[in-house]
């Protein structure tokens, strides 16, 4: 069985997200549309991952990571299932820092990898949504108590100096092998581009050149991609395909309320070379 999971939000948004912003984002599953974590009833969802904990117990084997706002702040949380689809929701949140997008998690041998969102400019004094947007990494040896994230892969020299990095699809494609696909936001054309960086300890990474991954489409694509984590392999060896979420509208225009019917799902094949 192929389970599907995935965001949506209701037109009348109730949870406040910090920024004079207020949303109500919901978890739901594809066949029955059945909710399976309500903003309204737990404080809100947001940039949630679910992935599969092979060595968990049953009980416990899916498990999610999802973001929900605390003051200004957006802190990671998470939940456990035996179906993927009945969740226990862990009361104490995994990591008390603030991370305001999409997060990804996954179980790698005796450790947790949790990649997060950071600012260059949050010192931890108030100052948040300063500077600019970056990939943090944190781990942990239990689905739990995350000690606070580092910043590994960030906009440098060559970059335009207005574009950040708005997530990461943090991916391990094999034993020596990781892959990150970091959105860019080039702020001063309101656009997102994806760019890869590869690392072989899912920590330092390195960037494949400065140019974007992809290019922009011309129809649903021609605004922003946003790579997911979590590719399918291909019919050759060393093939992967990763999926992106496309939008034709602004990135400062892409708000609830604001569109409608926008944007559209696409995939590209990854080729490893030796």
């Amino acid at each position: 069985m192929t389970r599907m999971a995935f965001s949506a939000t209701r037109t009348q948004p109730t949870a406040f997200d910090g920024k004079g912003r207020t949303w109500d984002w919901l978890s739901t599953m594809a066949t029955g549309n059945n909710i399976l974590l309500s903003g309204t009833a737990i404080g809100g969802v947001h940039g949630h991952t679910v992935f599969l904990d092979e060595e968990a117990p049953d009980e416990e084997r899916f498990k999610i990571v999802f973001i929900k706002p605390v003051g200004a702040e957006w802190w990671v949380h998470g939940g456990t299932s035996g179906d993927g689809i009945h969740w226990h929701l862990i009361e104490e949140p995994l990591l008390k820092k603030n991370s305001d997008t999409k997060i990804v998690c996954f179980r790698d041998g005796q450790l947790y990898r949790l990649y997060v969102r950071m600012w260059t400019g949050d010192l931890g004094q108030g100052d948040l949504y300063q500077g600019k947007r970056v990939v943090g990494y944190t781990q942990s040896p239990t689905f739990g108590a995350f000690p606070d994230p580092q910043v590994i892969l960030q906009p440098d020299e060559h970059d335009p100096p207005r574009m950040d990095f708005y997530d990461s699809a943090a991916t391990k494609l094999r034993e020596d092998l990781y892959i990150i696909f970091p959105t860019a936001f080039y702020q001063d054309e309101n656009v997102t581009r994806p760019h890869a960086a590869v690392s072989n300890d899912g920590i330092n990474f390195s960037r494949i050149g400065s140019e974007p991954m992809l290019e922009l489409g011309k129809g649903f694509d021609s605004k922003g991609i946003y790579v997911a984590p979590g590719p399918i392999p291909g019919e050759e060896p060393g093939t992967y395909w990763f999926y992106y979420l496309g939008t034709h509208i602004g990135h400062d225009q892409n708000l609830p309320g604001k569109v409608h019917a926008a944007g559209g799902y696409g995939r590209f094949l990854v080729r490893i070379s030796e």
